[in-house]
């Protein structure tokens, strides 16, 4: 299996597992009180958002859960393709759904780096002497994740480009007849798909026109 696909994929389920443990534990804001040489802290999460909740956190919450949901559109993207390779090799809707996969990966991190400044930005205008709130450990799960998913932006735009622009051009594909707009090898297996491809042994019916 390609190397680059293989981390690709570790990259998606680290950055994933980060985000989801970020979002969904109770440490995003902190709030520490400092009297006589003790500290008490205390810290809350960033979901669920309550009505009587600021605007920005609800912003925040909404931002950062949107980040969570395209980790698990792409992980879905990520393990179509994979299916699909190990079935077919690198096919034109491969091709587009790494696209995919990178632009979510840029949402998430755009989204991440958003929601971090905006709480963090508004958390601080309430300290003051003895009180002191700061962004926890779960922001910056957030945040680690956002910086990983760089990795996953590269990998896919590397996968579309290189692996992809050979689909065509594998040496058992070389020279062999389109039937049906369909290339198969010397040996039967597929090799691309044409124009008005339709490949009916995937999943019994899945289209993989151009």
């Amino acid at each position: 299996m390609d190397g680059s696909l293989v981390a690709l994929g570790f990259l998606v389920g680290i950055c994933a597992t980060l985000n989801g443990v970020g979002v969904f534990t109770q440490a995003w804001i902190v709030d520490t009180v400092t009297e006589r040489g003790y500290s008490i802290s205390a810290s809350i999460g960033i979901v669920p958002y309550y009505q009587d909740d600021p605007g920005w956190l609800k912003a925040g919450s909404v931002l950062i859960c949107s980040s969570f949901c395209f980790f698990i559109t792409l992980s879905i993207w990520y393990i179509v393709n994979l299916i699909i390779i190990n079935r077919f090799g690198y096919t034109p809707r491969v091709r587009r759904l790494f696209y995919s996969i990178a632009f979510a990966a840029i949402m998430v991190i755009g989204f991440t780096v958003v929601a971090v400044i905006l709480v963090g930005a508004n958390i601080a205008t309430y300290s003051d002497g003895a009180e002191k709130f700061s962004l926890g450990y779960s922001a910056w799960l957030c945040v680690s994740s956002a910086i990983l998913s760089l990795g996953i932006v590269g990998l896919s735009i590397h996968l579309a480009r290189k692996s992809c622009s050979g689909a065509l051009t594998s040496a058992a594909c070389i020279g062999q007849p389109v039937v049906g707009g369909v290339v198969t090898a010397g040996d039967g297996s597929f090799c691309a798909v044409g124009e008005v491809g339709l490949v009916l042994r995937y999943f019994g019916a899945l289209d993989l026109r151009q």
